[in-house]
């Protein structure tokens, strides 16, 4: 089993990460594209990150989700208007030179192309040309909800905290990963939307079925949010092959 990408920490702490952490300025994000004014200091943090997963299959019953459930926090920002926060996630190469949330468009056969002809003798039956072309076609990796909106919720110190939290992130594919968070401010005028802040997981690792170690205990922040009504998976059992139950609402 390679572990050589897992540390023995707990994943929950604060600080792992802090070096990639994003802040923004007001300036820096057009007015019009907001409900609220954003503040000049908004930065977001992994509170919790990925250790490992076992890769996913294509039905929606196969989704085998990260754990533990990646969950970011909000320091900063308007706490009156916390739902307009919105933040996104993708699925990044270890050196988080590339994404790698959707497989590069690879060669899946032929395929049959036809062509209306206007050149008939018949006005009142139309020609077609057929034609056989090379089909390419492309693969999500990252599968689960890419988005979470903003939770205000009581940490395990019992203070209040804005959270976001990912608890059916799976990969379909095995190998050693990143993910990219990206938060915004919802728009009201259309217009595309700009990320304010970012910041990155630590390296996670997915597995294939036979060297998966199993599923990690359940976090003591995980069972914490549960019990405020987040929808979280939690062991039921402390052994490797212990199922998976989802709690909350």
């Amino acid at each position: 089993m390679d572990t050589t990408h897992e540390r023995d920490v707990n994943p929950h702490l604060f600080g792992a990460n802090t070096d990639k952490v994003g802040t923004t300025t007001a300036a820096s994000v057009p007015q019009t594209q907001a409900f609220v004014r954003v503040p000049e200091e908004v930065s977001i943090g992994v509170v919790q990150q990925p250790l490992r997963a076992r890769i996913c299959g294509f039905s929606a019953s196969d989704r085998r989700p990260i754990h533990p459930s990646p969950i970011v926090k909000l320091t900063g920002g308007n706490m009156d208007h916390t739902n307009l926060y919105i933040l996104s996630v993708s699925l990044w190469s270890e050196n988080l030179t590339k994404d790698v949330s959707i497989t590069d468009k690879f060669y899946s056969g032929n395929s049959v192309t036809y062509t209306l002809q206007n050149d008939t003798t018949d006005p009142l039956q139309d020609a077609y040309k057929v034609e056989l072309t090379n089909g390419y076609s492309s693969c999500r990796v990252l599968w689960g909800r890419l988005a979470s909106v903003c939770s205000r919720l009581t940490d395990l110190d019992g203070t209040v905290g804005s959270f976001f939290i990912f608890p059916d992130l799976a990969v379909r594919s095995s190998g050693s990963y990143r993910l990219k968070f990206e938060l915004y401010v919802m728009s009201t005028t259309g217009a595309k939307m700009v990320p304010i802040a970012s910041t990155t997981s630590d390296v996670f690792t997915v597995h294939s079925p036979k060297s998966f170690p199993g599923i990690p205990e359940t976090t003591a922040l995980s069972r914490c949010f549960a019990k405020q009504g987040v929808s979280i998976r939690l062991r039921t059992s402390f052994d490797a092959g212990g199922p998976e139950v989802d709690a909350g609402d």
